[in-house]
């Protein structure tokens, strides 16, 4: 399952993927972590979500 060069496990792969779920933020007082908690959070449940619910079945 995991893929050398240019595969699942590249760099590249996960910035796309992040920009995929990316969320509009901003404003004053927004610091990185925020950033990342608004980015990431809801493509990380989702892609959980699909894990277990195909483990379910497996």
């Amino acid at each position: 399952m995991a893929r050398g060069a240019g595969g699942l496990l590249d760099g590249g792969f996960v910035f796309k993927l992040g920009r995929l779920f990316k969320t509009p933020y901003g404003g004053e007082g927004v610091d990185f972590i925020d950033q990342l908690n608004y980015q990431f959070t809801g493509g990380l449940m989702v892609i959980f979500i699909a894990i277990i619910s195909f483990r379910q079945y497996v």
